[in-house]
């Protein structure tokens, strides 16, 4: 496997193991807590992301001047 590919799927466990000590703090802390809910709002951020960064790819830097801007 490529360097690339290989700090890819290194920070692609990272962010699940944030996301799953995020839900297990939050199911924890909430009874009432709404599992669908999260992996919704969760699903409609990455794709949110994706978007952003697909149109940074392909049109350049948008002025928000966070890292991946460029």
């Amino acid at each position: 496997m490529s360097d690339a590919l290989l700090d890819l799927l290194e920070a692609e466990r990272a962010a699940v193991d944030a996301l799953a000590r995020d839900y297990a703090a939050r199911r924890g802390a909430d009874p009432d807590f709404d599992a669908d809910g999260f992996f919704f709002d969760l699903r409609r951020r990455i794709e949110a992301r994706s978007f952003t960064l697909e149109q940074v790819r392909e049109h350049g830097a948008m002025g928000g001047g966070g890292p991946d801007d460029g």
